[in-house]
């Protein structure tokens, strides 16, 4: 089972010299997936997440991204953590950030060793979509473990201003609003398995207190009816 001990420091608390290469082999990753081919990606990789990201899937996710998300500007480092890890054992779990409020991530960590993660954000034509990288270290320098890619926002908003409206639509008895609402921001709190923003928290338990949708009850497709005509509804949400 193991235990672990981990310590966090975000942004200006880690070392300077130490986060420029943290945030530059990051960065590397991502530019050298979205504009070329991916092996060069797929070379800074570790061993493990090249087993778990051969390079024939990790070109093909870098391909569909391109597709949806261009074009893709603005690219930086928006946040980065680094983790020191004193545990034994399998890996563990990372809390960064003070627990209240919303403003921390809890993230997957490799026992006994140092790590990092790295998000960087982009816009794109109507989301902003965030990368978040996990790195290990390989002697003097970093290697990538493994990544996320996920619109962070929608139209402007992110998960935070989602969860707002989606209590105003609660409270204003509009439940199907609300809903639309708390799961659009599930959606964009998602950074991947080994990333938890902390606001996906409250998200998960206020979604799970709305009375069921009939509107959603069962397996897809629905069935809905408008002025008289029944039409098939396979997915619904918000973009």
């Amino acid at each position: 089972i193991g235990v672990h001990a981990g310590l966090c420091g975000e942004n200006d608390e880690i070392p300077s010299d130490q986060r420029r290469a943290m945030e530059s082999q990051a960065l590397a990753f991502v530019e050298s997936g979205l504009t070329s081919d991916a092996s060069k990606a797929y070379a800074m990789m570790t061993a493990n997440g090249q087993t778990l990201a051969p390079i024939d899937k990790l070109q093909s996710l870098f391909d569909m991204l391109r597709k949806i998300t261009a074009p893709l500007g603005s690219r930086h480092v928006s946040r980065t953590y680094f983790i020191r890890d004193t545990g034994a054992g399998s890996n563990g779990t990372t809390v960064c950030g003070t627990l209240s409020g919303n403003n921390w991530v809890a993230v997957q960590t490799k026992a006994g060793t140092n790590q990092a993660y790295v998000v960087i954000t982009a816009k794109s034509r109507n989301n902003d979509w965030a990368f978040t990288v996990w790195l290990l270290p390989n002697g003097s320098g970093w290697q990538i473990e493994s990544f996320n890619a996920n619109a962070a926002t929608i139209v402007g908003l992110g998960p935070d201003e989602l969860l707002q409206k989606a209590r105003t639509e609660r409270d204003a008895g509009h439940i199907f609003n609300a809903t639309m609402l708390y799961q659009g921001a599930l959606g964009i709190s998602s950074y991947g398995p080994s990333f938890q923003l902390g606001v996906a928290q409250p998200l998960r338990e206020e979604l799970g207190k709305l009375p069921p949708l009939t509107e959603l009850t069962g397996k897809p497709p629905f069935t809905w009816s408008f002025e008289g005509k029944a039409y098939s509804v396979q997915q619904v949400g918000i973009i």
